[in-house]
């Protein structure tokens, strides 16, 4: 009696081209414990009193940022950022946008933490390069029963540097 191989050439090379297929990249991992990531997404205005407050400048070139949810733009990050981001969680994706000095700006972005802190690593292209150059704001969030009252509070790259203060924009 002779038996049959459990699986077929065809079957096994099949597999093997769709191992191939798959784009490499990084994936969102996402936690509904990660209090950032629950209020990260939608758009944001700038408290001036209070941002005055925590910085001591009176005038800020971001008037406005907003951040939406897209996890393929985790899987479009360049492998030169594997070194980095190879032992990082990342919780969300997307697009940030900044309203700087009245012009919008957009930058593809992740959410990570570094040091025990969130981190937004968001991403330029540069040379004609997609992506080629990452930045990095610290952030974090105060929650409030109604979400629409949560507040934003958006770091420099540096853990030492005065964070601004943002609100829900209507």
């Amino acid at each position: 009696m002779t038996r049959k191989p459990l699986l077929s050439f065809a079957f096994v090379f099949g597999l093997a081209a769709l191992a191939f297929a798959v784009p490499p990249g990084f994936v969102v991992k996402a936690d509904k414990d990660n209090v950032v990531a629950r209020y990260l997404v939608g758009s944001w205005k700038l408290d001036a009193a209070l941002s005055k407050a925590l910085t001591g400048r009176e005038r800020e070139k971001v008037s406005k940022v907003s951040f939406t949810s897209d996890a393929a733009v985790a899987a479009k990050i360049p492998a030169k950022f594997d070194k980095y981001l190879a032992s990082k969680r990342i919780y969300l994706a997307g697009n940030m946008v900044l309203t700087l000095k009245g012009k919008e700006v957009t930058f593809p972005y992740i959410l990570i933490t570094h040091g025990g802190s969130p981190l937004v690593v968001f991403f330029e292209d540069r040379a004609g390069k997609p992506l080629d150059d990452a930045e990095t704001l610290y952030v974090s969030v105060a929650g409030a029963k109604d979400p629409t009252k949560a507040m934003l509070f958006v770091g420099g790259d540096h853990a030492d540097e005065p964070f601004l203060a943002f609100r829900r924009a209507k």
